[in-house]
């Protein structure tokens, strides 16, 4: 084929909503491998400049580790994003039962839940790797807004405003929780 007969054939591919990537060991393959979706050059010459992604292994193989790569980045994006949006959503309502009581956190207690707490597990929770495995045929969510992590958000916020709302009743009844002990056997 062409440069131009290659590069026509990705567009084509990805006119017909296809994901589409090309890998490429030479300057005939710069156009298509800049216009697919994950363009890998299989070498470090011309192709390497067009490409996303340049392999030092002059083989295919380079494609799975693409994907495992790409697909980790998206979990790790997805979870980060519902991380934080669980946390803002659970101050917001922890706030708002503070306020109903007559009270309210501190600024150093505001200080020490944002930079003690969550920027830490936010900061390790992007540091996780793609899977080393057997790549698996189900692919990751491609939206946020969809059922499955809307459910979970709004199942996490439920669960926590339910226990937050469960012990101001019990504190609020006269109950000393501090008082209650636990035997660890």
């Amino acid at each position: 084929m062409s440069p131009d007969q290659k590069q026509a054939l990705v567009i084509e591919l990805q006119n017909l909503d296809y994901c589409v990537a090309m890998c490429g060991d030479g300057a005939n393959d710069c156009g298509a491998l800049k216009v697919a979706h994950a363009g890998i050059s299989l070498s470090e010459t011309e192709a390497s400049i067009a490409s996303p992604f340049t392999s030092r292994n002059p083989t295919i193989s380079a494609v799975l580790k693409v994907i495992k790569e790409g697909r980790a980045a998206l979990v790790t994006s997805f979870g980060i994003f519902k991380y934080m949006a669980a946390y803002s959503l659970v101050q917001f309502i922890s706030v708002m039962i503070l306020y109903s009581i007559d009270s309210n956190l501190t600024d150093k207690q505001y200080l020490y839940v944002d930079l003690g707490l969550i920027s830490i597990f936010a900061f390790f929770f992007g540091k996780t790797e793609s899977f080393d495995g057997k790549l698996v045929e189900q692919v990751p969510l491609s939206s946020l807004i969809s059922y499955t992590p809307l459910a979970s958000l709004l199942l996490h916020l439920t669960v926590v405003t339910a226990f937050q709302v469960g012990f101001i009743c019990i504190n609020s009844r006269g109950l000393n929780l501090s008082s209650l002990r636990v035997k660890i056997i």
